[in-house]
């Protein structure tokens, strides 16, 4: 009778330990996002304050500091990344030029053009191009920046809440497999990243986060034995 008893607690323990120790996984993952989301801010606001200051002294003084333009160069690739979709405008017609693009990085392809500031400096035209791109560019940062706060808004929002922890905890777990293939080089980053984002996959981690949170309440409520009966039942109807 001890030993059966024992069982049927360990059998409840069990359950009950997993969902507790995917919980605590989930909280320690989103302290973890909070801090990368606060460098990711930190970078860009950095980033900006930079550009800003190589546009003004241009545009102001007619000086390039290369000091300035260098660092700015150096990061840009990094920075462009960083930006994203943010970044990014599906088309775009340069009429003075007379071409035009698709998937235009904002930030890579005007940066080069400050160099030319001293040459364009007598045309009007030239000179409310660069204002206009240059304005494009702040606008492009400083959106990012709200996505990126609004971001850390909503984990601050979840950051002790039992089941969005647990849900991340177990998410966690169920993208494993991917994260270990990019670990280890086998897929790149966008390729990780276009499987989190498809809609198949996703509905598919919903849905086994929805049936072992349910299986471990029932688990631990009415017990293994007892669970797993009445899933048998309802598979033989």
């Amino acid at each position: 009778m001890k030993i059966e008893l024992g069982v049927e607690v360990m059998e409840r323990f069990i359950p009950m330990a997993v969902l507790v120790a995917l919980a605590v996984l989930g909280f320690f993952l989103k302290c973890i996002e909070l801090n990368h989301l606060s460098k990711k801010i930190e970078f860009t606001i950095k980033y900006r304050n930079k550009f800003i200051n190589l546009l003004n002294d241009c545009l102001e003084h007619g000086n390039l500091n290369n000091d300035l333009y260098t660092e700015l160069t150096e990061q840009v690739v990094e920075m462009q990344k960083e930006l994203g979709d943010d970044g990014v405008y599906s088309y775009m017609v340069d009429p003075l030029k007379g071409v035009s693009s698709r998937n235009h990085q904002a930030l890579i392809n005007f940066l080069p053009e400050v160099r030319m500031i001293g040459q364009w400096r007598d045309s009007s035209i030239m000179m409310m191009r660069f204002s206009n791109s240059a304005q494009t560019c702040d606008d492009m940062f400083m959106r990012h920046m709200g996505q990126l706060k609004k971001g850390m808004e909503k984990e601050r929002k979840h950051l002790f809440n039992p089941f969005s922890c647990l849900a991340d905890g177990i998410r966690w777990i169920l993208w494993l497999p991917a994260n270990i293939l990019f670990w280890c080089g086998f897929i790149s980053e966008r390729a990780n990243y276009k499987l989190r984002v498809n809609w198949v996959l996703k509905s598919l981690a919903f849905w086994v986060t929805i049936i072992g949170l349910v299986g471990s309440v029932f688990t631990i409520v009415i017990g293994w034995e007892q669970f797993s009966q009445m899933v048998t039942a309802w598979f033989a109807r």
